[in-house]
């Protein structure tokens, strides 16, 4: 059996999803071929040794790092109690977590004692364990998900005064694994909308582009071409999840969308227009206040934010000329629902995205909070 890498992290934890995406821009549209169907999923660990314990991890490094060696899931550990030596099952609640039939579960005791069991069936309160069962009696065990990977670099130790001693070592899970299941995102017009407002750390940058190319000459007038017909946003964002209920509904939204390759609504949460109307339930237009004359060129789709928290989507197909401060915004459909301007947030443009990267990070932070910061990039859809 390969060894297990048994030291729990004491700095940052790290966790990285990657896809692979195959992208061809053309002139109006845009190719992306999902090559890669589940993630690679990598962690990145840091570490405070003690002496003993920095030269133990050192030797096992040295020793195992071209070959496969179990690592746990640490940020989905958790103490269970006690687990008596020959136990077939061991009762935790297994509904946000990653472990699958198959696969191992990694238990380690309060003095460091530890093993690892094969999983024979994950149960909704319970892993049933396959024989020799637990080997090892726990007054308080400590257990987590526990799979096989390579180690993805050296490790590194740095070494200070006092005996303190820091480290770092990177992994990479051998298969990709995922289980596509419920997540909180809802579907309009066939694509999936991000409902969760970015969290907005210090500031966040949007930027607008319509991109040319241009050809110089030696005295002529600069000749400029464009690239694309369309221009494109592109925006940095970020979530925070508390619990793993949150990180597993996200991870499974992930699966979905695979990187690049798939496309969803992201609401852009400016005040874009300003109702100025009451909205009935079979109304297939809305009035808002004319901010300029250019505030009846866009078409497309908007997401209505009321203050309660629910949010209606609809499409702009064309404006209306009107007098006294207004424009006359067309939709596609009425909304089915009595909005009062009253309790309206916000109408803000609800473009087409995807993410502009192929490798999703969770940073994770004590507590089972978790932080993911992601560019995204607006699609010609």
């Amino acid at each position: 059996m390969a060894e297990i890498w048994p030291f729990p992290p004491q700095g940052k934890v790290s966790e990285a999803l990657s896809w692979q995406t195959d992208l061809i821009r053309c002139k109006a549209a845009e190719q992306r071929i999902s090559l890669r169907n589940l993630p690679r999923t990598a962690f990145d660990y840091e570490y405070q040794f003690t002496e003993g314990v920095a030269e133990a991890a050192t030797l096992l490094a040295r020793q195992n790092m071209d070959q496969d060696i179990y690592l746990p899931i640490w940020t989905e550990g958790e103490y269970v109690g006690a687990i008596v030596s020959s136990a077939t099952s061991i009762t935790v609640d297994t509904t946000n977590l990653r472990y699958k039939a198959a696969a191992h579960v990694f238990i380690i005791g309060d003095d460091n004692t530890y093993e690892i069991v094969e999983i024979a069936a994950v149960q909704a309160g319970q892993l049933d364990l396959v024989s020799p069962y637990v080997t090892i009696g726990y007054s308080r065990a400590f257990i987590a998900p526990c799979f096989l990977c390579k180690m993805t670099g050296p490790l590194g130790i740095g070494k200070s005064s006092a005996d303190y001693i820091t480290a770092r070592a990177s992994f990479q899970y051998d298969k990709n694994f995922g289980d596509v299941g419920a997540h909180s995102f809802p579907v309009h017009n066939s694509s999936y909308v991000m409902t969760d407002r970015s969290v907005i750390a210090g500031s966040q940058r949007e930027i607008q582009e319509r991109e040319v190319d241009l050809f110089p000459n030696i005295a002529g007038p600069i000749h400029y071409d464009t690239k694309y017909d369309y221009a494109i946003s592109k925006s940095t964002v970020s979530w925070s999840f508390d619990t793993n209920t949150e990180i597993k509904a996200f991870r499974e939204w992930l699966f979905v969308v695979k990187g690049k390759q798939g496309s969803f609504y992201l609401p852009r949460w400016t005040r874009d227009f300003i109702l100025d109307v009451d909205i009935g339930s079979s109304d297939t237009a809305i009035t808002v206040l004319a901010n300029t004359d250019a505030s009846n060129a866009y078409l497309g789709m908007i997401c209505i934010a009321m203050n309660d928290g629910t949010q209606y989507y609809g499409e702009i197909t064309s404006w209306d000329p009107q007098g006294g401060g207004q424009h006359v915004a067309n939709l596609s459909t009425s909304f089915g629902s009595n909005i009062l301007k009253a309790d309206v947030e916000m109408i803000t443009r609800m473009p087409k995205m995807r993410f502009d990267n192929d490798t999703v990070t969770f940073a994770h932070l004590a507590g089972q909070k978790t932080t993911v910061r992601m560019s995204v990039m607006e699609v010609p859809e």
